[in-house]
């Protein structure tokens, strides 16, 4: 498929070509590295203008490796190969013609179970994740992903736009019981924290501070912007430093 091109091969279904229009039913697919893929619905094909796609597929079990990343398009794929995810997943969508501008598009709504992540190349890693991402022609949107780090639960939402005046990035991101001795702030990229980051991972390591707490955050990145972030902490267990 031009729109995302993940190869398949085609095991069964029916194609009804006729003037002006084609009808796919129950067209079933494996994936070349497992996954199995359902598409049906028409596709009106006038003589004059863009074709025009009402179709709806399924995913189930699709593993996320590179076949899958060098299918979704730039620059979506980005933010999912920093968090070096790893598992299966199932996904519903569709396809459709957006009339002002003629181009085709899409929705595709991943949903995760028991994925991991070691976001970042850093140390910490995210176990169990589950939740919704869903992506389009310049955006993602996520949909409360939920993952936990020992005995720490985390949380993620916003999303991202890639084009038009709402470019730009805006996260939400929830955490319990995290703990301070945890390499937590390897979840923020380094261009996004920079020096200020390091500061308090020294600081951290040099007083050898202990203890557990729960932690609100928001970022926004906009272009040609300074990164706008703000961090709530209420402790929750006793720290030591």
């Amino acid at each position: 498929f031009e729109n995302w091109p993940y190869p398949m091969r085609i095991e069964s279904g029916r194609l009804l070509a006729e003037p002006g229009k084609a009808t796919i039913t129950n067209l079933r697919m494996h994936g070349l590295n497992g996954g199995i893929l359902t598409l049906a619905g028409d596709v009106d094909l006038p003589e004059q203008g863009p074709i025009d796609p009402h179709l709806n597929l399924t995913v189930s079990q699709v593993p996320i490796d590179e076949l899958l990343l060098s299918s979704i398009p730039a620059p979506q794929d980005e933010w999912l190969r920093k968090l070096r995810l790893a598992g299966k997943l199932d996904a519903t969508g569709k396809i459709f013609l957006v009339p002002e501008s003629e181009q085709i598009d899409f929705d595709v709504q991943f949903v995760a179970k028991d994925v991991t992540a070691v976001p970042f190349d850093g140390r910490y890693d995210l176990r169990q994740m589950a939740g919704k991402v869903t992506i389009g022609r310049g955006r993602v949107v996520i949909d409360e992903l939920h993952a936990e780090h020992e005995a720490s639960q985390l949380s993620l939402s916003g999303g991202a736009t890639f084009t038009g005046p709402n470019e730009g990035v805006r996260l939400r991101i929830g955490g319990k019981q995290l703990r301070v001795e945890d390499p937590v702030l390897d979840l923020i990229p380094q261009d996004f924290g920079g020096t200020q980051v390091q500061r308090v991972r020294d600081m951290i390591a040099q007083r050898r501070a202990t203890g557990v707490y729960d932690t609100k955050a928001s970022i926004d990145i906009a272009p040609e912007k300074p990164v706008d972030f703000t961090v709530a902490i209420s402790q929750i267990g006793r720290a030591h430093v």
